[in-house]
Formats: C-alpha cells, sequence, structure tokens
C-alpha cells in the first residue's frame, strides 16, 4: 500500500468530523435565527467537507502524487477551519460581536485552498 494510501482511511475520517465539528459549532451560536436561514448555513459549512469526502471516495482511481495531494488538503483543510470555528465557540464571554462573520467566510477560504491545490495537482501532472 502506498503512503497516500495509508492516508485515505484518515482523509475520510477528517473530513466526517470535520463536517459535524463545524456544524455543531454553528448551532452553538443559531438561538433565535430563523430555520431557513439555519438550514443555508449548515449547506453552506458542510460544502467543503461534503466535496472533500466525496472526492477521497473517488480517489482511488487517481494517481498516487493527485491523492496525496487530496488527502494532506482534507486533513490541513479540517484542521484549520475547526480550530477556527473553535476558537470562536470556545472564547470566554462575551462572545464575539459578530460570530456569523466566521462561518461565512471559512467557506469560502476552504474553497480556494481545495481550488488552488487542485490546480498544483493538475499541473505538476503534466510536467
Amino acid at each position: 500500500m502506498t503512503a497516500a494510501g495509508r492516508l485515505r482511511p484518515l482523509a475520510l475520517i477528517a473530513a466526517v468530523a470535520g463536517g459535524l465539528g463545524s456544524v455543531v459549532a454553528l448551532l452553538r451560536f443559531s438561538e433565535g435565527t430563523p430555520p431557513f436561514l439555519i438550514a443555508l448555513f449548515v449547506l453552506w459549512v458542510l460544502g467543503p467537507f461534503a466535496v472533500l469526502f466525496a472526492a477521497a471516495v473517488m480517489s482511488p482511481r487517481w494517481s498516487a502524487p493527485a491523492q496525496a495531494m487530496l488527502y494532506g488538503v482534507t486533513i490541513i483543510v479540517t484542521i484549520v477551519a475547526v480550530a477556527v470555528y473553535g476558537v470562536v465557540v470556545l472564547r470566554p464571554p462575551p462572545p464575539p460581536s459578530k460570530p456569523t462573520a466566521v462561518f461565512v467566510l471559512v467557506a469560502p477560504a476552504c474553497w480556494v485552498v481545495m481550488a488552488t491545490a487542485a490546480l498544483v495537482s493538475r499541473w505538476r501532472s503534466r510536467i
């Protein structure tokens, strides 16, 4: 089994844990928020982790360097996103004045990291 193959289970677990941790952190600040808005935010914060999970499921057909890039990005994105959400949730009172901004900004930052990694991986495969 390749090194990338050994990282696959960890990446799958990380994607699930990242999605769950993100939703739990979001729900911590959802008191008084309309249910429709909560549902939209849940989809928003779950999006990157769902795509990473789906990619990890499909990745055995990919080249070893592409797999390694995907698994590494999955683990890094999960650690950073959950850490950022955790800082907001675990911060001692008073809570941040605009915790919503964190939930709005982290998901697009994850997408940028994921897209950059995909482009780098594609570029490296052509060399």
